[in-house]
């Protein structure tokens, strides 16, 4: 683990590191921060289990909101994806590509299917969709009461990715089309589009992630492109983020939005300050808005059978433009100067105007001897 500590000071000051994994404290080091810069303090050999990071600078400066930081891990977990297609080996060494995923195929229509994080279901759609896990959509039929597709129709145009989708990569993509179905749902996000058509697009409807792309990968040469096995890792993450709460960095005072696991009925969130706030249900969770105290924030997660997964994540101070007090101090300085020139100009005028007044009533005394 490496900490990073920023100096805004003008010297160098020695300073205390101390690492905290889960509450207990793991190893110190004594580091000389020098002035004006960056200095990285690394820890060597934490426990693979320690869910919970904290580490704190001494002795204490002038701003102690920003002498400690907190951070949360979660452990690398395996999701069961299953994959509901005739034959498309592109699409299945995609998938493959995600060290998250766990892939099991089937060319059979089943109903009733469970036990599974994620459906991919590539032109077909059972009767009875899965109660479980999340969805993604591929050609799926029309009338399928998920997402609204249009009449099927060809595109001269290349389809291109949409930069601003919110998934990353995304804007590099351009491939040719011969045909497919637009796509609508109030729930979704469009991160595809020709002619402007959405061909792409995803979002959380009832508490559950779903993806859906308007066309058959057969009828394209988007398979042959590097950019579709990165668009289906870019969605595994979605679907699946790596800390499990979805939440890498918080900020004091920010409004969370928290991804819950879809076997997920019941979520709360256990404050720094040991108070429980419950998210979930409804769905979607609710955006967590109490987070004005720094520290480990913990989310807990319920399934049908009271099985409980907890995530710990951390909120932090805000350092940007808060940290550096230097700005602050010289402001300071500069203002007092300018007072005490003020003050100091005020006090020789008042000298002067005695001067001057002297002056006019000596004047005046001449000239009253004088009539």
């Amino acid at each position: 683990m490496m900490a990073r500590l920023h100096h805004y000071g003008k010297s160098d000051q020695e300073k205390t590191v101390t690492l905290y994994a889960d509450g207990a404290a793991f190893d110190t080091k004594t580091i000389t921060a020098a002035a004006g810069a960056d200095t990285d303090v690394v820890f060597r050999g934490v426990p693979e289990e320690t869910k919970t990071l904290e580490v704190r600078i001494s002795p204490e400066d002038a701003l102690t909101a920003d002498d400690s930081r907190f951070a949360g891990l979660a452990a690398a977990k395996q999701q069961k994806v299953l994959l509901v297609s005739e034959s498309n080996l592109f699409l299945e060494k995609a998938l493959s590509l995600s060290d998250q995923v766990e892939l099991y195929q089937t060319d059979t229509l089943q109903e009733n299917l469970s036990g599974y994080s994620l459906y991919v279901f590539d032109g077909v759609l059972p009767e009875t969709m899965p109660t479980d896990g999340h969805w993604l959509l591929i050609n799926p039929p029309s009338g399928n009461g998920i997402v609204e597709t249009g009449a099927e129709r060809e595109f001269a145009a290349d389809v291109r990715g949409l930069s601003d989708s919110g998934l990353e990569n995304c804007g590099d993509i351009s491939f040719a089309l011969a045909k497919g179905k637009p796509l609508s749902a109030s729930w979704g996000t469009a991160f595809l589009q020709a002619e402007g058509q959405t061909l792409g697009l995803y979002g959380e409807t009832n508490g559950r992630k779903v993806a859906v792309l308007g066309f058959d990968l057969h009828d394209s040469d988007f398979p042959l492109q590097t950019e579709f096995p990165i668009l289906l890792y870019r969605l595994m993450e979605w679907y699946f983020p790596a800390n499990g709460s979805g939440v890498s960095q918080v900020t004091a005072g920010e409004q969370v939005s928290l991804s819950l696991l879809p076997t997920t009925e019941t979520a709360t969130v256990m404050t720094a300050a040991g108070k429980e706030i419950s998210i979930a249900p409804p769905f979607p969770p609710q955006t967590l808005m109490e987070t004005a105290e720094p520290g480990l924030y913990t989310l807990r997660e319920a399934d049908s059978a009271q099985n409980m997964t907890e995530t710990p994540f951390g909120v932090n101070a805000k350092t940007e433009g808060e940290s550096d007090l230097s700005l602050r101090g010289e402001q300071a300085e500069e203002t007092q100067s300018t007072t005490k020139e003020i003050q100091g100009s005020r006090s020789v005028l008042k000298w002067v105007l005695l001067l001057l007044l002297v002056v006019l009533l000596v004047e005046w005394q001449v000239n009253c001897r004088e009539h």
